[in-house]
């Protein structure tokens, strides 16, 4: 059977990732970001972004990656944040750590490549 945003989200629920019922609005704003998601892995898999049938060995990927975009997932990690700045003789400094950003298509991408087309 075809996986969808509901299903995805009522695997939120079994994991404790929300409380009780959402709200009309929650629920919007939850499918808001399961919608990104699948848009994200199809493209990273150059699936068709109109497929029917969404592959169900991704079907966790996508429950985990949905939620960490919607608690402030990012896709790229970077280096250079600015750690200080001196207003006097002006000076900046940068740190040369990478960030601490979550990476949720990165994480995922041994189960992701799988899947992955060349065209």
């Amino acid at each position: 059977m075809a996986k969808t945003a509901t299903d995805v989200l009522t695997e939120w629920g079994a994991r404790g990732y929300y409380t009780g019922t959402p709200s009309t609005a929650d629920t919007a704003k939850y499918t808001s970001f399961i919608n990104q998601a699948k848009d994200s892995i199809l493209s990273y898999c150059n699936l068709p972004l109109n497929i029917v049938n969404f592959p169900d060995g991704l079907f966790y990927s996508w429950v985990e990656i949905s939620y960490a975009i919607m608690t402030g997932g990012v896709f790229e990690q970077s280096t250079g944040t600015v750690t200080s700045v001196k207003e006097g003789d002006t000076q900046i400094n940068y740190s040369t750590n990478k960030n601490t950003a979550t990476a949720p298509i990165i994480d995922y991408s041994q189960t992701l490549n799988r899947f992955r087309r060349l065209f």
